[in-house]
């Protein structure tokens, strides 16, 4: 068994290594196009009750994109 500490590193190990993977230097289309100040929003409707799961991850990743969202994005 891992302890928290080392699980906590675990998962920001793969979050870097997925956004390294994905993003990497960015998208030149959307880098092009979009100024770097744009701020974004997005609402999720559900339109019955239910579990989300991995609103804990999400916050995370959108934390390690913008260090500045103290809530990683998420409300």
């Amino acid at each position: 068994m891992i302890s928290k500490a080392q699980f906590d590193k675990e998962i920001e190990l793969i979050i870097a290594n997925a956004i390294r993977e994905d993003v990497g230097d960015g998208d030149h289309s959307s880098l092009s196009c979009i100024p770097a100040s744009a701020q974004g929003k997005a609402k999720l409707l559900v339109k019955d009750e239910g579990i989300i799961a991995g609103v804990a991850f999400a916050k995370q990743v959108f934390a390690y994109v913008d260090p500045r969202n103290e809530n990683g994005g998420v409300n």
